[in-house]
């Protein structure tokens, strides 16, 4: 069930509106606000405007806000 629920959240984070910024939780409990650029095997990379782009584990996300 959560293997099920992680790919949900992927296929959104994926699939977001480019044109609202996405915000991510991370597990530690830091939060992210960009644009989701791509996914690339395990890892999503995300633009944000404060340190460019980002590459964040895909087991390091909690949720999508």
């Amino acid at each position: 069930m959560k293997r099920i629920s992680f790919l949900l959240l992927v296929a959104g984070v994926i699939g977001g509106s480019p044109v609202a910024a996405d915000q991510l939780r991370l597990k530690n409990g830091d939060q992210l606000t960009g644009q989701i650029a791509k996914s690339e095997g395990k890892t999503l990379k995300f633009m944000t405007a404060y340190a460019g782009e980002v590459s964040v584990a895909l087991d390091a996300i909690d949720s999508q806000i």
